[in-house]
């Protein structure tokens, strides 16, 4: 007589410490350092401070108009904005960050226990995903989308069985709207999802027609809950320049090299592809380990297969759809991440028995590979906030009311360069950012006026980020309002940039000569 396997105890004490702690470790570095290193929050930091003081800011009314966007790709400067009318820029982005990790492992546990008794174990693969490379490249908007789509999936297969009530209805419409705020390709996936969930078991009703149909119209109501916010997205891909771009052809094992690679997770170091690579092979060994075990125990749970079909469908999509619309850019590694989400949950998922050694094998697994990230990545994170703490003690000598140019004339040295946009840290005071690349762009809600945009004439985005910066002060002054009172140089003072400074001075540099500081000298005092 051979003992059958009972599903662990959703409530296994072991599993929820270990939720906890790895939770509580991957809140850590942002309370650990001053600083959260990201190539783009800085910016999202200067952007929301602008939408906070506006109407209390002159300059900010001089140069920024507030527009709204049908883009979605609004909501963490909503966020942020109404925290910084009591806290400061900093703070706020802590705080930020820490409610998206949080959100993050709850929603995902969220879903599991919809779909699964094995939710604990595998809710610990949050702690692996919490850390992408959309945290580290300052995604701040499409980062909190992830966990929100997770709820509204959750809430969605939770209430697929029973009736869909005008309250409940409510509910789902307004997440819809919020996560569309947040961000529209994510939007359009928790879509996908909860479409397919759906069908899956209008078919699973089939045999008997009435009750297949019944479902049809049930589902028929939430997916008219669902879709108020498509008509944001008709308004916006229907602008000019919307259309899909054309990238670079890419073979089937180019496409497939993220994926297998999983590149969403490489972002401080070199060792991070290494880690990758042990969550690759532990996720294939679980998997040799769940086809084999179902197939040999015919213990395959039917509400894995949605899960599986959604995967799927969004591996598809990150093979073969666009890589960018118009200004949205990463589209496939975006769909990749939740490629890999879905997978995972489909694991947990796809089985309706698990031996209980197995389960508690994977979740060691998880929370080791989690553990020894965190440790890998403190001193690099070390580092990086001893670089911005330099530069935003060197930029004190900036006053309020200041226009700055920030430039940067070293290529990225790994996934993501936090000091791209380091004069955003400079969020606590009012100061125009010039290469505010949000205010040049219809995705966010500051634009820069006509006749104060840098915007060519300053130099193009693309001169402006380039390692070897191309720019041209006195055009800027002379067919603008404009003016650039200081500029701030991460990265070697060379001489190309140094001749273009014609009119500065440079009042201070960080220890190490990494970062220097420039003063637009006085009309009377140039030469």
């Amino acid at each position: 007589m051979t003992n059958t396997p009972t599903p662990a105890a959703p409530g296994d004490r072991l599993f929820r410490i270990a939720f906890v702690a790895l939770l509580v470790l991957q809140c850590l570095p942002f309370w650990m350092f001053p600083y959260a290193p990201s190539q783009d929050g800085p910016s999202h930091l200067h952007n929301a401070h602008v939408l906070a003081q506006y109407s209390a800011e002159p300059i900010y009314q001089q140069y920024y108009e507030l527009t709204m966007t049908t883009a979605g790709n609004m909501l963490t400067q909503f966020l942020l904005a109404g925290m910084m009318k009591f806290i400061s820029p900093l703070l706020a982005g802590k705080i930020l960050l820490t409610s998206y990790v949080v959100l993050l492992f709850v929603s995902f546990r969220y879903l599991l226990r919809a779909l699964t008794p094995y939710a604990e174990p595998f809710a610990l693969f949050a702690g692996i995903l919490a850390p992408n490379w959309f945290q580290f490249v300052g995604f701040w908007n499409f980062l909190f989308s992830i966990p929100l789509t997770f709820l509204v999936v959750g809430y969605v297969y939770r209430r697929l069985p029973t009736k869909w009530t005008l309250p409940k209805l409510a509910v789902l419409s307004a997440a819809s709207v919020i996560l569309y705020m947040a961000h529209a390709l994510s939007w359009g996936l928790c879509g996908l999802a909860i479409g397919v969930f759906a069908l899956v078991r209008i078919v699973a009703a089939w045999p008997d027609r009435a009750a297949a149909l019944s479902r049809l119209l049930e589902n028929s109501k939430m997916i008219g809950a669902y879709l108020p916010p498509a008509l944001l997205a008709l308004a916006h891909v229907a602008k000019p320049g919307a259309a899909a771009c054309v990238s670079a052809p890419q073979s089937l094992r180019e496409r497939l090299w993220p994926l297998y690679n999983l590149s969403i997770l490489h972002t401080l170091g070199p060792a991070d592809f290494t880690l990758a690579r042990a969550v690759v092979l532990l996720l294939v060994a679980v998997t040799a380990f769940a086809v084999w075990y179902g197939y040999t125990r015919r213990c395959f749970a039917r509400e894995g297969t949605g899960v599986l079909v959604i995967s799927l469908l969004y591996l598809g999509l990150s093979l073969f759809g666009p890589d960018c619309i118009g200004e949205g850019l990463f589209i496939r590694r975006r769909e990749e991440l939740y490629v890999c989400a879905f997978f995972v949950l489909w694991l947990a998922a796809g089985l309706r028995l698990w031996p209980e050694w197995a389960v508690r094998g994977v979740a060691a697994g998880f929370f080791a590979i989690t553990a020894i990230t965190f440790a890998i990545h403190l001193p690099t994170l070390s580092s990086w906030n001893t670089q911005l703490s330099d530069a935003v003690t060197l930029s004190h000598a900036i006053p309020p009311q200041s226009t700055v140019l920030g430039l940067r004339t070293e290529p990225s040295q790994g996934n993501f360069d936090p000091l791209r946009h380091a004069a955003g840290l400079l969020a606590d005071r009012p100061i125009i950012l010039l290469k505010n690349y949000e205010a040049a762009t219809s995705h966010f809600l500051t634009y820069f006026r006509a006749g104060h945009s840098p915007f060519p004439s300053l130099g193009t985005l693309s001169q402006l980020e380039s390692s070897t910066p191309v720019f041209d002060v006195a055009r800027y002054e002379q067919q603008t309002r404009g003016r650039v009172d200081y500029v701030l140089l991460a990265g070697e003072d060379a001489p190309a940039v140094r001749a273009q400074l014609t009119g500065f001075a440079r009042i201070g540099s960080t220890p190490n000569n990494r970062i220097h500081l420039y003063q637009r000298l006085r009309p009377h005092l140039e030469q």
